[in-house]
């Protein structure tokens, strides 16, 4: 069971004893004390699992807008370089700034992969640490 499911099974729970001693003519305090921390603890518990997600999320976006960014340099530099191998003007450095611009990319596109596979990690975490310990 997914994680976010089980705490809101819990916070239906907490919800419906507090129905269910409303509508018997009250309810013990300390029962009350308790239904209110256990949905406090789910709460926290469900705004840890979203910061996180949206740390992830964050770290994704930065690393596609850094690939984006170095492809259109990459794209940049390549026309350049088309330009002046039609014009029969080769030029060393411009073949250079090329290859450090694809070596860029290449990083950069590094970079994004794991921001994917830390956010897929960071998504599936929850549910290995869930299956391990019902067993």
């Amino acid at each position: 069971m997914n994680e976010f499911e089980e705490l809101e099974q819990r916070l239906a729970a907490a919800l419906d004893r507090i129905e269910a001693g409303s509508a018997g003519g009250g309810t013990d305090p300390t029962e009350l004390d308790r239904i209110r921390q256990d949905h406090q603890a789910a709460l926290d518990k469900l705004e840890e699992g979203l910061q996180a997600q949206r740390q992830t999320g964050t770290a994704l976006d930065a690393e596609l807008q850094r690939l984006r960014e170095v492809n259109r340099q990459l794209e940049d530099n390549n026309r350049a370089l088309r330009e002046a191998c039609t014009s029969g003007q080769i030029d060393a450095a411009l073949i250079n700034q090329a290859m450090l611009a694809e070596l860029e990319s290449l990083r950069a596109a590094r970079a994004a992969e794991k921001a994917e596979i830390d956010a897929a990690m960071a998504a599936i975490e929850p549910l290995l640490v869930a299956a391990g310990g019902e067993d």
